[in-house]
């Protein structure tokens, strides 16, 4: 807006924090975030193909641990958008990037936070 970048977000948290990592970040950066490949520790089954889906990881024993992508609550399943994002990615190692499931003992691109 008159030359001035304008950068506009969702609204959840982690929707944005996410905008904020694969959009915004490599405006003001070039530089990449470091990367370990690591073993997934559970299948993550999509449940759409043709996108690219975005998923928090813990690592512990070289192993990376998906957060925050269900959770069971009051004998029922509640998805990501509607309760469990916002809390578990606030204590995740990173994250990865997939446009295919993911079998329990594959190697994943973990691209770190710290």
């Amino acid at each position: 807006m008159n030359e001035t970048p304008v950068f506009a977000l969702p609204g959840k948290p982690t929707g944005a924090f996410t905008a904020l990592e694969m959009v915004v970040r490599s405006y003001f950066t070039e530089t990449p975030r470091a990367m370990r490949v690591l073993s997934i520790n559970e299948d993550v089954a999509l449940p759409e193909t043709g996108f690219e889906y975005i998923f928090f990881v813990k690592i512990a024993h070289n192993t990376a641990s998906s957060m925050g992508r269900k959770m069971n609550l009051f004998n029922g399943e509640y998805k990501t958008a509607l309760i469990s994002a916002s809390p578990r990615s606030a204590v995740v190692e990173g994250y990865v990037i997939t446009n295919r499931d993911i079998k329990k003992g594959d190697l994943v691109n973990v691209y770190l936070f710290n």
